[in-house]
């Protein structure tokens, strides 16, 4: 995807700001380096194609044809992470967050402190799938039962439930326990261990699907290479690549390690996209049987908190919300008359006002109008919440609106979006804005 000139600006500016003083000390590629970067992805790409891979989410996630079955159910927008902790025994330079607290079990900004709780939850908002996460889940390992137990006897035998790991604590007997209470699925980061198998090799034939998801980390390709081989070998089932972000936290480790950076909506480690598609490459021309799936940092701010929107908006009181792609709730009016989306897509209106809302699910009673849901003897609400101010639009604006956000209309990865919407300048913030509200960006994301 292609970014205007107005939203890196304001992507740079948001970055620095969140880093405040450390950020003189952070290595962002120049333009000559952004124009390497591209041209050696899209070689990458080049050769992938070649390889027959599948793209999926609008261009953001490969390859799609042996997706693990967790990865299949976050795809389809029905999957959700339960931090059952924040305690970790490892020390991985890129952990994005402190892990020194025994925390609530949390998904969403929802604390459930108890597993009927939490497995109500899931049915009650049509999750197919759920993973425990942390910090690292065998530090509450019977806690971690507990709540794979609630989830599997609550939603039934065909739910699928996958759990993360740095496997340091793995053994066959805790394994077992987790088969037994109902675990489909175990997922490793193997760079805790040095990309060591060990673990993962275990859990072959205890777990029915092993998977490894690891950050693609420069300079570490043919640590990650040799350890697909080996994985192969071993029996697992897959291999996840993702983009590596850096946070707050990470970033004085990551700024040792002599990582350089690019600017997105959060700011990532330069070269994780390109080692990930050349590993990958490279396994595929090997002829390995071992299914390797590259999740891009785009598909999870984008897709995935545009599936949490969309799950929200459809609990909201009242009928006919129209949502959205990017999960908004969009209401519009033209001199203060409702106008529905199928009027204005087959005629026109010399002036609109659109308003985009988001359903929030939260544990506070905070509007009078929210809709009020019980599990287990608790109570949670879902309330509409404004999204943004709302925007005017008069005259041709109206007509500019219709046609790509209403219509049939194909958004070009490689073509800048004002050009496609042949905006002046003038116009090219208030649409930014609009596109943020309506639609999922597509492909790989720009390097500036």
């Amino acid at each position: 995807m292609l970014y205007t000139a107005g939203e890196k600006n304001s992507i740079i500016n948001k970055n620095m700001n969140e880093y405040g003083s450390i950020g003189r000390f952070m290595q962002f590629v120049d333009a000559a380096g952004a124009a390497d970067l591209s041209r050696l992805r899209d070689g990458l790409v080049a050769r992938l194609d070649r390889l027959h891979v599948e793209y999926g989410a609008h261009g953001t996630k490969l390859d799609m044809r042996k997706l693990s079955p967790g990865c299949r159910i976050c795809v389809e927008g029905n999957w959700s992470c339960l931090f059952v902790n924040n305690l970790c025994n490892a020390s991985c330079f890129y952990c994005p967050s402190s892990q020194n607290d025994l925390s609530t079990p949390a998904t969403n900004h929802l604390q459930f402190d108890d597993a009927g709780f939490y497995a109500g939850y899931l049915r009650r908002f049509g999750f197919t799938g759920a993973s425990i996460s942390g910090g690292e889940p065998f530090l509450s390992l019977e806690k971690s039962l507990d709540y794979i137990r609630a989830i599997r006897e609550v939603n039934g035998p065909r739910f699928h439930i996958w759990m993360y790991t740095n496997g340091l604590l793995a053994t066959k007997e805790n394994l077992r326990r987790l088969a037994g209470a109902g675990l489909d699925e175990l997922r490793f980061d193997l760079t805790a261990v040095r990309y060591d198998v060990e673990k993962a090799a275990m859990a072959c034939g205890i777990i029915e699907t092993v998977t490894v998801e690891v950050p693609a980390i420069e300079g570490e390709a043919p640590q990650l290479e040799k350890m697909a081989l080996e994985l192969a070998a071993a029996g697992v089932g897959h291999l996840n690549l993702h983009q590596l972000r850096c946070t707050p936290h990470s970033v004085a480790k990551m700024i040792e390690r002599g990582l350089s950076f690019i600017h997105a909506p959060f700011v990532l480690s330069a070269w994780s996209e390109v080692v990930a598609l050349e590993t990958m490459a490279r396994l595929l021309e090997s002829g390995t049987e071992l299914p390797v799936h590259f999740c891009s940092f785009l598909y999870k701010y984008h897709s995935q908190n545009s599936a949490a929107r969309r799950r929200s908006a459809a609990a909201l009181p009242g009928t006919g919300n129209t949502v959205t792609a990017a999960g908004y709730v969009r209401e519009i009016t033209s001199h203060g008359v409702p106008v529905s989306t199928d009027d204005l897509r087959n005629h026109a209106c010399d002036s609109i006002r659109l308003e985009y809302f988001e359903g929030r699910i939260t544990q506070v009673h905070e509007a009078t109008d929210a809709a009020v849901f019980s599990l287990a003897g608790r109570s949670l609400f879902i309330q509409k919440r404004k999204a943004m101010h709302p925007i005017e639009l008069d005259g041709g604006e109206v007509d500019l609106y219709r046609t790509p956000f209403l219509k049939d209309f194909t958004w070009h990865a490689d073509l800048d979006p004002d050009d496609q919407l042949h905006l002046s300048p003038a116009l090219s913030d208030k649409f930014s804005a609009i596109r943020s509200m309506e639609v999922l960006p597509e492909g790989l994301i720009e390097y500036f």
